[in-house]
């Protein structure tokens, strides 16, 4: 059966409709499509930029808080590797000078010995040195040269010894240059100088009338010299100045006594106090028994002196 033109137009009508609404809802949801695709893009772009902007803090704030974390690390670091340094140090300097209070006292023993040693070796030289001026003393020749002696005596102090260099400082000048006369050629010379000082016994110091030298030398033939006669008492304990009341006689009779007894001191010490022309012709005598006891008394000194030295390191 044939349907009506009018409605068949109609649902061309419709058809041609519903294909426009297809076409149309095609293409908006293409465009729909389009836009949630944009839109999704958009959203992960966004999405991202701040995912990026958060990591770039987060690794911002993260990267300042490792360097903070590692200054303060680093300064802790530094404090401990200080103080460990510094106890190191303390360690060390201790030890330094614990070694360096041992090798002192290792120095010091050695310096000691070898102190004792130059000493010993200085006092034994000393002492042969002083020997061989003692023994110059005691020789029998008129004159006895000590100068090798005492340049020994100087080069075994060695050079920096006070007691020796005021001990040859007191050596007279003369036994210095000519040397000395000998104990044995002093008791010698005693004899004649005696004699010459008893006959100018009452002459003064400035010269007499030739009578009183007469009666001078008389006298000097006429007294016999008697050792008895000295005090014991003065014997045992011979006084450091003479009596004033003893004359010439007297002070030459004490001092033969004590020359014939050795002790060329105490006889000195009597002659000193000659007086007047007696004094002037025991002069010379006098002199060089003063000079050789002055140079005796020196090498004995310096033999008390190394012997000193010695028994310090005994």
């Amino acid at each position: 059966m044939l349907k009506p033109a009018g409605e068949k137009e109609k649902k061309q009508w419709e058809a041609t409709i519903q294909c426009a609404i297809k076409e149309k809802r095609a293409q908006m949801d293409k465009e729909f499509q389009k836009r949630n695709n944009d839109q999704k893009l958009a959203n992960d772009k966004r999405l991202k930029d701040s995912l990026n902007n958060q990591l770039e803090r987060h690794q911002e704030t993260l990267e300042k808080r490792l360097a903070q974390k590692e200054k303060e690390t680093t300064k802790k670091l530094e404090v401990l590797v200080a103080e460990k340094v510094a106890y190191e140090k303390g360690i060390f300097k201790q030890q330094l000078g614990e070694m360096a209070a041992k090798v002192k006292v290792i120095e010091d023993k050695l310096n000691a010995r070898l102190k004792a040693e130059r000493d010993q070796k200085l006092s034994q030289e000393l002492w042969s040195a002083g020997a061989a001026l003692l023994a110059a003393t005691k020789k029998g020749e008129p004159y006895v040269k000590v100068d090798k002696e005492l340049k020994a005596i100087k080069k075994a102090s060695g050079g920096g010894d006070k007691l020796v260099d005021t001990v040859l400082k007191a050596i007279p000048e003369s036994v210095k240059e000519k040397g000395l006369v000998p104990e044995s050629v002093l008791r010698e010379r005693y004899q004649k100088m005696e004699a010459t000082a008893l006959k100018v016994a009452l002459v003064e110091q400035e010269g007499a009338p030739l009578p009183i030298y007469f009666i001078s030398w008389l006298q000097s033939t006429l007294l016999f010299m008697k050792l008895s006669g000295i005090p014991q008492q003065e014997i045992d304990k011979p006084p450091q100045e003479p009596f004033e009341d003893l004359d010439t006689f007297d002070l030459l009779q004490r001092a033969r006594f004590w020359i014939e007894r050795g002790n060329l001191a105490v006889a000195i010490r009597y002659v000193s106090y000659l007086e007047g022309a007696s004094r002037a012709a025991a002069a010379t005598w006098y002199d060089a028994a003063r000079s050789h006891m002055e140079t005796r008394q020196a090498a004995e000194a310096i033999l008390a002196h190394a012997a000193a030295l010695g028994l310090q390191y005994i």
